[in-house]
């Protein structure tokens, strides 16, 4: 038996399922910043926010302070934290 990947798994809301596809970019270094998760999950900059805020308050994901590069506030960079993931597997037989 296969374990579905975590943003393959059925979740009962659509902000649980844009979680976990968030935090499965960052954990496989597809994305390092809030803009890349909202580019490439093609959700809007207030709902990243809100899933990256999220992630980070459960400290699935940590957030750096980023260079700043031009006006407005510097992207942060985003690293997920791999002492808050784990699994546990029970076999009966």
């Amino acid at each position: 038996m296969t374990l579905p990947a975590i943003d393959q798994m059925l979740f009962s809301d659509g902000h649980g399922s844009d979680r976990a596809r968030a935090f499965t970019l960052v954990a496989r270094g597809q994305a390092h910043s809030r803009p890349e998760i909202g580019a490439a999950l093609g959700l809007r900059s207030t709902t990243t926010s809100r899933l990256v805020g999220d992630l980070v308050e459960r400290r699935l994901l940590l957030e750096t302070a980023g260079q700043k590069a031009g006006r407005g506030r510097p992207a942060g960079i985003l690293i997920a934290n791999p002492r808050r993931v784990g699994a546990s597997v029970i076999y009966v037989a």
